[in-house]
């Protein structure tokens, strides 16, 4: 089963908070935010709609996700990244560091080709076995996006770090609209990578769920909203 919790706050207005900032699983779908990615080195980033759009600020851009990681190499060697490379530059590249290895270097790195003046979102598969380095558990990882694109912008979609025959289960919560804690009932709507159907649950607070429409019964406070994927 996967769930995935969402947070109303009621003051007036509803704000759509995503509750898993950080994942502790090596899987960053920009939901709401940037998940604990820092823009470390000439670049900035805005998160809408699930996209992560970066702006290319100045020679060597790379972002780092959190630290602790502590990713299993040995069964997890696939990064599937899905970008819009909006630049003429054709090449990325990841580093990392491991629990043992706190070197970002050459060696503990792996280049990947890019289409340049992309028109879609697309799929990119590293496969970070070929790098002697990848073993142990990893720390951190750091996303060149562009090796040499000094200008621009690169849209993210998602980044997962996997094995090549794991399936990943996620939920897509669809972005809300602000709201009064006064207007009409409104439908939650979500999907599942699995295609699986989605249930909805109110956890907390002042609102009820019939299905999928949420009312809110006008008091102000937090709601928590869960949705629920059941199967593997």
């Amino acid at each position: 089963m996967r769930e995935l919790a969402f947070i109303f706050c009621l003051s007036g207005m509803i704000n759509l908070v995503n509750a898993q900032d950080c994942p502790h699983i090596p899987e960053w779908y920009f939901t709401e935010n940037e998940e604990c990615w820092t823009f470390s080195n000439n670049l900035s980033g805005t998160v809408s709609d699930g996209i992560l759009t970066l702006t290319i600020e100045g020679g060597d851009p790379f972002m780092t996700s959190q630290s602790g990681l502590n990713i299993n190499a040995e069964d997890n060697w696939e990064i599937l990244l899905r970008m819009k490379n909006n630049t003429p530059d054709t090449t990325g590249q990841v580093y990392f560091i491991t629990t043992t290895d706190h070197g970002w270097r050459q060696e503990m790195s792996r280049s990947f080709k890019v289409v340049p003046e992309d028109s879609i979102l697309r799929d990119y598969v590293i496969d970070m076995s070929q790098v002697l380095s990848w073993k142990g558990f990893i720390e951190q990882i750091r996303l060149d996006p562009l090796a040499s694109a000094s200008s621009g912008t690169v849209e993210i979609d998602h980044i997962i770090v996997t094995g090549p025959d794991c399936v990943k289960q996620y939920i897509t919560f669809q972005s809300i609209e602000s709201k009064t804690i006064y207007d009409d009932p409104f439908v939650l709507q979500a999907s599942s990578a699995s295609g699986l159907p989605i249930e909805f649950a109110v956890t907390v607070g002042p609102a009820t769920l019939k299905d999928s429409l949420l009312t809110l019964t006008g008091e102000t406070g937090v709601v928590v909203v869960t949705a629920n994927q059941a199967g593997d």
